[in-house]
């Protein structure tokens, strides 16, 4: 039990995590921790370890053979539990810093570039046919695939994001970060040894600002029950799309040495996915704030105001 306990202890909310990282990712990354958690190691420097096995799936990949797919395959899981493992080591240590969440984004996106990159080339040199409708060129159907990923992620965080700051109280509404980001931005703006941070504090101000139009709004929390009640099943129906749904049906095409399975998926079912999901989630959305509410000084979290 007092593991069972240690492992939800290590967890995002429930309802953000996606299916496939309670039951397969997260577990294993769990297993890798327990180990982690008795040395020295901080949370940023799991995140960029994940470059390796990253870089290293791409270039297998960028090989064009079955084997070399499989054995991309396997190193996309090793960075997928090394990306899970940061976090639930900054929970479990307490130890997160400011810019872990920027690290993490960061190696993300290394590791999706080069995944794709390596989709790419690989593709050119494989004999497999795609046979995807109106895209015929690998490189087109990989940079649209690429792009696609970019918006489902971009979406699904958004909704996550907010379920967990008028649910849970937590602090990363996009306009909650982007005006403590932007603070820190300011206070370290000439200290030495700080040109990483302000690189990647820039870039993620970019990202919020592609998130919402209005950044520098004040966040109000509204009623926790009254938003749980209309966006609990959307933010599970978000998750469908999520990274780490794209991560594994990229792997099971790939072992399969079929990856237009994963272009169907990412292409045409989440695409359409997000199609079915906008209106229910702008009338959540009304139904939330057409009803009751209290102010952040009711709700909000020391900060969040």
């Amino acid at each position: 039990m007092k593991r069972i306990n240690g492992y939800f202890n290590s967890l995002k909310s429930i309802e953000v995590e996606e299916i496939l990282d309670l039951i397969i990712f997260r577990p294993l990354a769990y297993l890798l921790v327990k180990v982690l958690i008795r040395f020295n190691i901080t949370p940023n420097q799991i995140s960029i370890s994940a470059i390796i096995p990253g870089i290293m799936s791409g270039l297998f990949i960028s090989t064009g053979t079955d084997k070399g797919f499989v054995a991309g395959a396997i190193f996309m899981i090793l960075s997928g539990i090394l990306d899970c493992a940061d976090g639930m080591v900054a929970r479990m240590k307490q130890n997160g810093s400011k810019t872990g969440r920027l690290v993490d984004g960061a190696v993300d996106y290394i590791v999706s570039a080069a995944i794709y990159i390596g989709l790419v080339f690989g593709l050119l040199k494989s004999s497999v046919s795609l046979q995807f409708p109106i895209l015929y060129s690998p490189v087109l159907i990989v940079i649209v695939a690429a792009l696609s990923h970019s918006i489902h992620a971009a979406l699904t965080d958004r909704f996550r994001n907010l379920y967990e700051a008028h649910v849970y109280g937590k602090n990363i509404t996009p306009e909650y970060e982007f005006s403590e980001y932007s603070r820190e931005l300011e206070k370290i703006r000439f200290e030495k040894g700080k040109a990483l941070d302000r690189l990647l504090i820039r870039g993620y101000l970019k990202y919020i600002s592609l998130q919402t139009k209005l950044p520098e709004n004040k966040f109000i929390r509204l009623d926790p029950d009254l938003y749980m009640k209309y966006n609990k099943n959307l933010v599970i129906s978000w998750n469908l799309i999520g990274t780490t749904t794209h991560l594994s049906i990229l792997i099971i095409s790939l072992i399969l040495y079929k990856p237009v399975i994963y272009f169907y998926y990412c292409l045409i079912f989440a695409n359409l996915w997000i199609l079915v999901l906008i209106p229910f989630q702008l009338r959540a959305m009304k139904m939330t704030s057409d009803k009751a509410f209290r102010t952040d000084t009711d709700y909000l979290r020391p900060g969040m105001a």
